[in-house]
């Protein structure tokens, strides 16, 4: 669902798109939409967790300004206690294996695995969005992402 975005902003870096959620693992974070700017030398120029939009102006200034500068200081992941960093990847583990039940045609399970890894993973925001992308596909896949009532279901605590 990200490339028409991407085409639309006429981007000419490569864009990742992980179904498998691995950069979540390697990062720590748990909210998408992210950028990570990579250099050719491997360094990381700039990188957000959470609520990146390009077509936002202060976004897109940002992502511009770390594009020209090359690296910078920029603070790192979520805590990295080794008790969180274990929660954290097997949330991960039950989202991969949920994103198999969901290529199997099988919902009704990857929605069991999912909901199960909020669970273990509460803050866990990348898993709570695929359950609401499937459960309310109108809040994401229209003309824009409904991010309000996205911050209502955190309320609510759904």
């Amino acid at each position: 669902m990200v490339m028409p975005y991407v085409e639309a902003a006429k981007c000419t870096f490569v864009t990742l798109i992980d179904q498998q959620n691995r950069l979540s693992e390697l990062f720590g974070f748990k909210a998408v939409p992210n950028v990570v700017v990579i250099n050719e030398d491997g360094t990381i120029a700039g990188k957000q967790f959470g609520n990146f939009d390009i077509r936002r102006a202060s976004d897109f200034a940002m992502l511009s300004d770390w594009l020209r500068s090359g690296p910078a200081n920029n603070k790192d992941s979520p805590d990295n206690k080794e008790t969180a960093i274990e929660t954290h990847n097997y949330a991960i583990m039950l989202f991969q294996e949920g994103m198999k039940q969901v290529e199997d045609n099988n919902v009704n399970e990857a929605m069991r695995l999912w909901r199960l890894a909020v669970d273990v993973d509460p803050s866990n925001y990348v898993i709570r969005k695929q359950i609401w992308a499937i459960e309310n596909p109108e809040k994401f896949y229209d003309e824009d992402v409904d991010y309000a009532w996205q911050n209502d279901q955190l309320k609510k605590g759904q």
